[in-house]
């Protein structure tokens, strides 16, 4: 974005698929909302959540977009 009172960051929604259910649950979803946080502090006013970058399908996995937005608060 080229105007100034707009900031944007784009955070990865993927994940290591060899990690199961709780590598998503304990480590992919808790980095994304760490890193949106930070990024809202430092004044960022768009977050984009991109899925791109899975080199191999085997070794890294989307995360569910509703999943990713979520929030910690849904997170057992």
């Amino acid at each position: 974005m080229s105007r100034k009172a707009v900031q944007s960051v784009t955070i990865p929604t993927i994940f290591r698929s060899e990690l199961g259910a709780r590598g998503l649950e304990k480590k992919a979803l808790e980095d994304i909302f760490a890193q949106a946080d930070r990024s809202i502090a430092a004044g960022v006013n768009i977050i984009i959540l991109s899925d791109r970058g899975r080199e191999r399908p085997t070794e890294k996995a989307p995360i569910p977009p509703l999943l990713a937005v979520a929030g910690p608060s849904t997170i057992i």
